[in-house]
């Protein structure tokens, strides 16, 4: 998967896979585990993107005050880092 080149604040949506686990975590029988090892946790996340690394994109859901952060007046919530190897699709939607 190529990812964009991206600016800090860029708008962003990604799709990408998440792990998952069984919800009651109670035995299986091997056909059951194998009908749950075909469902997935794909998710669909829309944030600004803040930084990446090789192994990491990172986006927030929401940014108060200057986007660069430089001062104590500015605050993020909703921080996602998705790992780069689980991304399935990324597009910039809107530059800052």
């Amino acid at each position: 998967m190529k990812i964009p080149k991206m600016k800090k604040g860029d708008c962003v949506y990604i799709v990408w896979n998440d792990t998952h686990t069984q919800k009651d975590n109670s035995w299986l029988t091997m056909p059951e585990y194998d009908n749950w090892c075909k469902n997935g946790a794909t998710v669909k996340s829309i944030g600004f993107f803040m930084k990446q690394d090789k192994n990491f994109i990172r986006i927030v859901g929401d940014i108060e005050g200057d986007i660069e952060g430089e001062t104590e007046d500015s605050h993020i919530c909703r921080q996602i880092t998705i790992g780069n190897g689980l991304i399935k699709e990324i597009k910039v939607l809107h530059g800052r």
